[in-house]
Order: structure tokens, then C-alpha cells, then sequence
């Protein structure tokens, strides 16, 4: 990026002489302001002009500052804390408080269960990956206020290269215009962990758990969830890789029950050199490794209930299926309703045939070889379930599809024997996920990225005592057995943690502790001085 202004300053100092009369190192004539009585330092629209045509700024994006962008933003953290106030306001003076509101319940029945939230996701369990009372701020502000927070330009940037990593391994579907919902988000997770069988990696798949609110502990991979006391805990894991002498391990299987039946087949062996690396990318605005502990702390806890969900998913396949459908059933999501048949057939087309042979046995109503799903279906088996692909209208020609293609799918468009709904989806994730369970490492990794580029990597154990320290300690917290943990009170974290906090200048915590630290220090002068 090119600041304007200083490039603009330079310019205007060539103006200020009559006597150059062009730049000869750009061959560009200089107009010059002959007008004797206006301010020197003013280009005219003439020279203007032709700065904006030189070649320097050809081709060059100006970003200039932008007011409003900061205006927006401190109206924002303005809108914030008048709300704020009324639960955390101090009695001796306008300033936010460091406790919980006085007629709180919990934060999760605050923040959560009060707006039809039924869950949590595991970057919400990171309640000290910075500072425990600006993040609860935040909860308490964005459930109240239901706004969302401006722009964050460095987010947006996270976001784009996790974006362009993930599209540059998986595709996607093909874009008809269909309506988002959690069959899309399941079946490109089963793709992406087909993926990884046979390419040797895969990016951002879903992963979940339970923790239980009472006993504060996670449910493990043969414990069914029993009722609301078990919170689902849901994540996105942002890249899982092979590792082993064969890295692809069935390439050329394209068909989802024969490469889980190769799994099956061959799991023993492959477990025997194999496994499968667990990572997490963290972009940075700067090539630099983050220098607080409790950031990295938090990332390596993330990765912790990773590793915890997916090797409780190789425990029980029963199980997990049954978890994935409590986990849409959380959402309010109607696991027995039908999928779109239009969005079944870009699903088929998009996997290139993946489904083909499952999608026969479902629409024949033979088995596909899990049998508590297989038995749910054929128990199930009935007019009322009917599934229909006849009724499909005519694809338009601008989906990018041709006639030929199309012509594959002409067997299925007829009324089906059993329907494809998140069941089928769960089923087929569960043995997959059973797959992903038998192989995860005991080692996990963070990847940093600057731009797009991987400038360093952090390999660590998994410690299972730290994670249940850390589940018990948040969960405390969500489920109001114990009150806010702010940052400890000392010059050096407040200089860190409070520098760019919105809540700052507001902050009871901050004030209170920096006064008492400048009377201990002078206290510390006076007792030096009387000895």
C-alpha cells in the first residue's frame, strides 16, 4: 500500500518552484499554479489531474484514512457500555464494575439460554484467553444489544486467507442458489473427511462435545447425553493431516461405502503407521509469534477439546450418531424432514458420483450397511415418508451443468423407497468420524500464518489433566459457580491487556488497580527513604 498524503506532500514541494518545469525521471510535464494570491500549498484541478495520471499511482488501491470508520466504531463502544452501566455500574462512581450482575443466574442462561441458545462454542470456553472481564462485557453487550460489532479489518483478513486455504483444497458445491442449511454443513464436512482418506488432509471440519453443567466435566465417547444439563459444545477444526508412509491411503476409491468399507477392512494396518495430525491456523497482522501467554495457553486448549471430541468419536459409533442428532436437535432442526430434492441432486453432482451407489440402496430401500440407521429406516418404512426426485424442475442452463451430465442423473428422478434426511448424514459422518477417532495423535500442532504465508509452527502434547482443569474452571464460570477472573492487577498487565481494551477508560478494575500500584511504589519510596 502506498500512503497517499506523503506522496502528495512531495509532489506539492516540486510545485512550489516555477522554475521546474518537468520531472524528467517520469517524463511528465508539471503545470504549474500561476495564481499569485492562492495558497501555494492547494494543487489545482489541473495538477490534480495529472498526478492522479502519473505512473506511480497507476494500478495502486489508496486506502485514506476514514473518520467515519472510527466514528462508527466509537459509537459503537459508546452504545456498549450506556447498556453495560445498568448491570455492571459501580455505586461510588460511573464506572463498570468486576462482578457479575446482581440478579444474574449464570452467563450461559444470561447471554444464552435466554436467547434460545442452547449451546456453546469451544472459542467461548477461551473465557481468559485475554482478559476474562473485557470478554464478558461482550456477552453480556452483544446478547443484550442483538447488534453486531463494525468491521474488524485484521478479523477480515484472518478470515480471507482461512477462506482461500480451505477453497484451495476442497472445491465446493456447485453454486445454484439454494438455500443454506445443515445438510450443507454436513455433507461438505463428510466430503472433507473423505478427503482426508484419500488425499492426506483435510480443512475445516465440525467437530463437537457435550460437558455436562452440574459435574463440570465432558462427556466421553460411550456416554449418550441424557437432557438439557448436558451443554453441546460445538467447533470448527482447521486442518487434520495424515502422517505415515501413505498419506493417501485410497485415491482412486470414489464411492462412500467402499472407501469406509476399505477402512474397515484395513484399519488395523493402517493404525499400525498412521495417524493424523490435529491442527489450528492463527493469522497474524505482523510476522511475529503472539508474545502473551494466555494466547497461546488458549490455542492450545482449543486444540485440546479437538482432540478430545474427535478420539471420543473412535470410541462408539452408536454414540456419535446419536450426538449428532441431539446436536440438531439443539438447533431446532427436524432430523426426520426430508432434504430438498434439488439441493440431493447438486450434492450428487458435485461429489462426482461419491453418493451414487447409497443414493440407489435409499432409493431401492436396501441397507446402506449401518444398522441402527438401517433399522430406524426400515422400521420407519411408510407413505408418509415418502421421497420424490420426479418433481425436480427444469435446471437452468446458467447452473453449469450440461445435458450430458444431467443425463447420469435421470435414474434417480422417480419416487423413492426410504427419504435422505440428516439421519442418513449422521450416520455416514459417524463412520467416518469412528475412522478419524482410531488415528488421532497425542501430538498437536499451531500453524501461523502472515498473509498466506506458514512462517512458523508450534508442535505440543496433549494433556488431558490441563484440559479437565481448564473444563472445570470455565465451566464455573458459564454456569455461575464462581464470579469474573480478571487479569491480575499489576502495571505490566494493564499496559498489555488494557492498551487497546474499549472498555478502558470505564474500567473499575483498571483504575482501582493502577491507583493501588502507584501507592505501593511510593509506599515502597517512603520505606527505602526511613531506613
Amino acid at each position: 500500500m502506498i500512503k497517499q498524503r506523503s506522496i502528495l506532500s512531495t509532489l506539492k514541494r516540486y510545485t512550489h518552484s516555477k522554475r521546474l518545469n518537468a520531472v524528467s525521471s517520469l517524463s511528465h510535464e508539471v503545470i504549474l499554479n500561476e495564481d499569485k494570491n492562492e495558497d501555494p500549498r492547494n494543487l489545482s484541478a489541473a495538477e490534480s489531474q495529472l498526478i492522479d495520471n502519473l505512473p506511480i499511482f497507476k494500478n495502486v488501491t489508496i486506502t485514506p484514512s476514514t473518520p467515519s470508520s472510527l466514528k462508527v466504531k466509537q459509537e459503537y463502544v459508546q452504545v456498549k457500555i450506556s447498556f453495560l452501566k445498568p448491570l455492571f455500574g459501580t455505586t461510588s462512581q460511573p464506572l463498570l464494575g468486576y462482578n457479575l450482575p446482581r440478579n444474574s443466574k449464570s452467563p450461559f442462561i444470561d447471554t444464552h439460554k435466554s436467547q434460545g441458545i442452547n449451546r456453546l462454542s469451544v472459542t467461548k470456553l477461551l473465557t481468559k484467553s485475554w482478559c476474562e472481564l473485557r470478554f464478558t462485557y461482550d456477552m453480556y453487550a452483544q446478547a443484550g444489544l442483538q447488534i453486531q460489532p463494525p468491521p474488524d479489518k485484521f478479523l477480515t483478513s484472518g478470515t480471507s486467507i482461512h477462506g482461500s486455504l480451505e477453497t484451495a483444497l476442497h472445491p465446493g458445491l456447485l453454486d445454484w442458489n439454494l438455500e443454506h442449511d445443515l445438510f450443507d454443513v454436513w455433507f461438505d464436512s463428510l466430503l472433507k473427511m473423505a478427503n482426508l482418506f484419500q488425499g492426506g488432509q483435510c480443512r475445516e471440519i465440525i467437530a463437537h462435545g457435550y460437558v455436562n453443567s452440574n459435574d463440570l466435566t465432558l462427556l466421553d465417547g460411550d456416554m449418550d447425553v441424557t437432557d438439557e444439563d448436558d451443554v453441546l459444545i460445538s467447533g470448527v477444526i482447521d486442518h487434520l493431516t495424515l502422517r505415515g508412509k501413505d498419506v493417501r491411503l485410497f485415491p482412486d476409491v470414489n464411492d462412500i461405502g467402499a472407501l469406509l468399507m476399505e477402512l474397515d477392512k484395513h484399519r488395523e494396518l493402517i493404525k499400525g503407521d498412521t495417524n493424523i495430525l490435529v491442527s489450528d491456523v492463527k493469522t497474524r497482522s505482523i510476522n511475529r509469534l503472539p508474545t502473551q501467554g494466555t494466547v497461546l495457553k488458549a490455542t492450545k486448549l482449543q486444540l485440546m477439546y479437538y482432540k478430545f471430541f474427535l478420539k471420543s468419536f473412535g470410541l462408539n459409533q452408536e454414540s456419535t450418531y446419536k450426538k449428532l442428532l441431539v446436536n440438531a436437535q439443539r438447533r431446532g432442526i427436524d432430523v426426520d424432514a426430508p432434504i430438498d430434492p434439488m439441493k440431493l441432486l447438486n450434492f450428487m453432482i458435485s461429489s462426482n458420483g461419491f453418493l451414487n451407489d447409497d443414493m440407489r440402496k435409499m432409493r431401492d430401500g436396501f441397507d446402506i450397511g449401518f444398522p441402527l440407521f438401517d433399522n430406524e429406516n426400515s422400521s420407519n418404512n411408510n407413505n408418509d415418508a415418502e421421497f420424490n426426485m420426479s418433481n425436480i424442475p427444469s435446471i437452468d442452463s446458467e447452473v453449469g451443468v450440461n445435458n450430458n451430465i444431467l443425463e447420469k442423473y435421470e435414474e434417480f428422478m422417480t419416487s423413492w423407497t426410504r427419504p435422505v434426511n440428516l439421519k442418513y448424514f449422521a450416520a455416514r459422518m459417524s463412520q467416518f468420524y469412528y475412522n478419524i477417532g482410531q488415528l488421532i495423535s497425542d501430538e498437536l500442532m499451531v500453524e501461523y500464518y502472515h498473509k498466506n504465508e506458514n512462517f512458523h509452527n508450534i508442535l505440543f502434547k496433549y494433556d488431558n489433566k490441563m484440559l479437565k482443569e481448564h473444563v472445570t474452571d470455565s465451566g464455573k464460570y458459564w454456569f455461575g459457580k464462581r464470579d469474573i477472573e480478571p487479569i491480575k492487577p499489576n502495571l505490566k498487565n494493564f499496559k498489555i491487556f488494557c492498551k487497546n481494551c474499549d472498555y478502558s477508560h470505564v474500567c473499575s478494575w483498571r483504575i482501582e488497580g493502577e491507583k493501588k500500584c502507584k501507592e505501593l511504589g511510593q509506599d515502597l519510596l517512603n520505606l527505602n527513604e526511613t531506613d
